[in-house]
């Protein structure tokens, strides 16, 4: 599975390219639970339990600030959401969507994101360096890079902020 990015139930993209390899594994594994119907019990003992790394890791066996905010604990937290609600013990939460697939993303250039967004190649390369999009590299190693269509989706640009960087481009463009 070459996911980089997992979608949320409310819509938040959520980057899992910094994943360890164990930690890799671990959101594979319980990916495909998820997708053969594991019951919900199991799940949440599998999710909660220290057979996450990031549990056994961070949390020492709990379930603390630092395993609560990390991406493989978001993904896989979401997925015990939908594993209850599969099975019917969990009502979905309203403007939530349980029928998105959580994996389903697409990766365009830096200059159609920009383009798509209305907004400069500076601004965007900020909302990836604030870690509001999700970007990776193109080629290993390479400069270039994708970013992420449901993060971008998702992202909301200051437009005052998006405003002043145009005005100091234009203002720099008409003194030359």
């Amino acid at each position: 599975m070459d996911a980089l990015t997992y979608t949320t139930l409310t819509g938040e993209v959520v980057d899992l390219t910094g994943l360890t390899e164990e930690q890799r594994a671990f959101f594979d594994y319980c990916y495909e639970r998820y997708r053969s119907g594991m019951a919900w019990g199991p799940f949440t003992e599998l999710v909660s339990g220290t057979a996450n790394p990031v549990v056994r890791e961070l949390g020492r066996g709990r379930i603390n600030h630092a395993v609560w905010e990390h991406p493989l604990f978001r993904a896989v937290r979401d997925l015990e959401d939908r594993v209850g609600i599969t099975h019917g013990d969990l009502e979905p939460d309203p403007g939530t969507v349980p029928e998105r697939e959580p994996l389903g993303d697409e990766w365009i250039p830096t200059a159609e994101a920009a383009r798509r967004k209305g907004v400069t190649f500076s601004g965007l390369d900020q909302a990836i360096n604030r870690g509001e999009v999700v970007a990776r590299p193109a080629k290993p190693g390479g400069k270039r890079r994708l970013v992420s269509v449901r993060s971008l989706e998702r992202w909301q640009p200051n437009p005052a902020r998006q405003a002043a960087k145009r005005r100091t481009v234009e203002g720099e463009a008409s003194t030359r």
